[in-house]
């Protein structure tokens, strides 16, 4: 039985750039570099998941999105710690304001950002209680007022 996603892969231009921004900035323990080069980062802990950064050529790249969960007691402080480190925030509507969006289906709140080669970073944390899938997508202020 399947219990969890292990490891992914993601196809970039610049493995020092990339590097420096999945150590640096999202803070990722880098697990392994392979005799190519390829990196391998360990996701929350030791042991737990994984995530690769391989060099491609600008043609072989095409743009992925993967989701980092985040407990929700953490998600405030995370979200501010990666905006202290320059990451560019946004929310799943676009609208350039800082304000996570929850997910009425699931029900989720998350933000989302961009790293050096476009692929779509999105941190979630699962909201306690009932989903509430005719709600849509709105602002977490506004689900806390529920």
């Amino acid at each position: 039985m399947i219990r969890g996603l292990f490891e992914t892969h993601l196809d970039v231009l610049d493995l020092a750039r990339s590097a420096a921004f999945y150590e640096d900035q999202v803070g990722l323990e880098l697990a392994h570099t392979d005799s190519r080069g390829a990196r391998f980062y360990w996701i929350g802990g030791k042991g737990n998941a994984m995530l690769g950064l391989w060099k491609k050529e600008p043609h072989e790249i095409s743009r992925q999105h993967f989701a980092f969960e985040i407990p929700l007691s953490e998600f405030t402080e995370t979200i501010d710690t990666l905006a202290q480190k320059g990451v560019l925030l946004d929310n799943f509507v676009g609208d350039k304001t800082g304000r996570p969006y929850v997910f009425g289906w699931m029900p989720a709140v998350s933000m989302f950002a961009e790293d050096p080669d476009g692929h779509l970073i999105e941190w979630l944390s699962m909201l306690p209680g009932e989903a509430k899938p005719e709600l849509g997508v709105i602002p977490w202020e506004d689900w806390d007022k529920l």
